[in-house]
């Protein structure tokens, strides 16, 4: 009887509380990451940090940027104790003689894991600019790929930071593609820059999903050093023939990158009224009388042909509605999903599972919005004392 609880609570809004160096030092630490870096450290601590990182570098970034599983020589990554370190910049990368790409980072036991990860990606992608081009003059990583492959790689390993990330841009001030695309590494850095960076880099992994060769042409174009303009209109016809054009595209295309998940367009209210309403399966019985299912008659129906159709089309409609969803019903909304997901493919143990994790979820919706409304009291009544 758990799901017509749940239809229950989603329908009266009520719920329930939730309760190598000189002599004397140690010598240095080596590690091979995923056949693609070879870490060295001053110690384990050190290089095990390193090593995670590059492990979540090469598997978050091996689907956008079509990483191989290894390329010939790997990335030396060397780690040196900030008190030996000579040099401005915290990292530098660079091709050493033979097409070795060597990164060096000056390494403190609180070393932001920014620098690290702007570090690894450098390397990555000098490695793909070598794999491509050769240890020539000409390649180079363009500073807004650097940045958008980073941001891919933060908001990507963790989900929560996405929205921190889209929130950010809906109060940034835009930033040209113009001007993105012309940014140099010795120059000011801004939070808005790395945030167009990222949003441009996910329009061009999204555009090229089913037409890889134009976004595998365009990047290794700019990693030998041509101008990133220069093959636009040619291969993204989409984004504009000229600049103008492309700007006016850009402009709209980062917002709505910035507003789609960020803000929803469903209250939690309307969020809990469609979520009941996807949940909610009615069928006629022998008298010709609607009745609607339970957990376990849905379960036992799952086969018959009017079931199983009721069943795909909710899934399609819950992926589809998630982007709209209040956040306080996001996982809700979720567990809902793989609901239909156990349904659909038959799977017992995690159809009841999910069964109590869409209760929790539902109940601690049901929670936030209480709290939220309690709390929005207070301040309305705080408001009319002081007037």
């Amino acid at each position: 009887m758990l799901m017509l609880g749940v239809l229950a609570l989603l329908a009266s809004g009520r719920g329930w509380a939730q309760g190598g160096g000189a002599a004397g030092e140690a010598a240095p630490v080596f590690r091979t990451v995923c056949r693609a870096f070879e870490v060295v450290g001053p110690n384990v601590m050190a290089v095990d940090t390193a090593a995670e990182l590059a492990r979540q570098a090469w598997a978050t970034l091996a689907a956008p940027l079509e990483l191989p599983r290894a390329y010939a020589t790997a990335v030396v990554v060397r780690l040196i104790p900030a008190e030996q370190w000579g040099e401005a910049a915290a990292f530098r990368a660079w091709v050493e003689p033979g097409g070795v790409v060597s990164v060096r980072v000056a390494w403190r036991e609180d070393l932001p894991a920014m620098v690290m990860r702007r570090a690894l990606v450098q390397g990555i992608l000098l490695q793909q600019a070598v794999a491509q081009h050769g240890a020539t003059e000409r390649i180079t990583v363009p500073l807004w790929l650097e940045m958008g492959a980073v941001g891919w790689w933060i908001t990507r390993a963790v989900p929560a930071r996405f929205d921190e990330w889209q929130q950010d841009a809906a109060g940034a001030l835009p930033i040209g593609l113009a001007e993105l695309l012309a940014g140099q590494r010795g120059e000011p850095e801004t939070r808005a820059q790395e945030l167009a960076a990222l949003g441009w880099f996910t329009a061009l992994v999204e555009s090229g999903r089913g037409r890889e060769a134009r976004w595998r042409t365009w990047r290794g174009a700019v990693l030998g050093g041509a101008d990133a303009t220069a093959g636009l209109a040619r291969l993204y016809p989409e984004f504009g023939d000229n600049e103008a054009v492309r700007e006016r595209w850009w402009m709209v295309t980062r917002h709505r990158w910035a507003m789609a998940r960020a803000v929803p367009s469903w209250t939690a209210e309307e969020s809990r009224a469609r979520l009941r309403e996807l949940l909610r399966v009615v069928l006629a019985d022998a008298a010709g009388r609607d009745v609607v299912l339970a957990a376990d008659d849905l379960w036992a129906a799952r086969r018959e042909p009017a079931v199983r159709t009721v069943m795909e089309r909710r899934r399609v409609l819950l992926g589809v509605a998630l982007p709209s969803v209040h956040p306080f019903y996001r996982n809700a909304t979720i567990s809902a999903g793989v609901l239909w997901e156990a349904l659909c493919g038959g799977d017992e143990a995690l159809y009841a599972a999910v069964q109590d994790e869409l209760g929790r979820d539902v109940a601690a919706g049901l929670d936030l919005e209480g709290t939220t409304a309690a709390a929005l009291e207070v301040l309305n009544a705080m408001g009319e004392e002081e007037e």
